[in-house]
């Protein structure tokens, strides 16, 4: 059977790839959150965008994290999809944010806060031992 309207193809094509539009993620990381660890480190968690909102490959994460007290901020790049954070200060607020990347940063994930919890030390009195 011929199709009058259509000429023959100019090549063959033995298999398809589905080729995606290379670009920052348009979507945060999902389900991002924290736990506290000990009064000086927490774990930061969350999962990868939305697929439509990947544009590509999720090549790493960026993750801001700053001590609120006084403003400093800590940047770092990772591939997995969790982080803990040691050497804190107790008992202090932190904000944390996390952006997924693929050949740029994405849109980052609405500011969090995480209070690492109190220093807990033995105090001596007498015989008697209070926490």
């Amino acid at each position: 059977m011929t199709f009058p309207h259509f000429s023959p193809p100019l090549f063959s094509i033995d298999c398809c790839l589905i080729l995606f539009p290379c670009v920052a993620p348009s979507a945060p990381p999902m389900n991002v959150a924290a736990a506290t660890i000990t009064s000086t480190s927490f774990l930061l968690q969350w999962a990868i965008p939305t697929f439509s909102g990947r544009n590509g490959n999720i090549r790493s994460y960026i993750l801001v994290v700053t001590e609120l007290s006084s403003s400093q901020r800590m940047e770092i790049s990772t591939q997995n999809n969790n982080q803990q954070f040691d050497s804190l200060h107790p008992y202090f607020n932190y904000s944390f944010s996390v952006a997924a990347v693929t050949v740029s940063v994405g849109v980052f994930s609405e500011p969090q806060i995480v209070t690492t919890l109190e220093d807990r030390k033995l105090i001596s009195y007498g015989k008697v031992l209070c926490m």
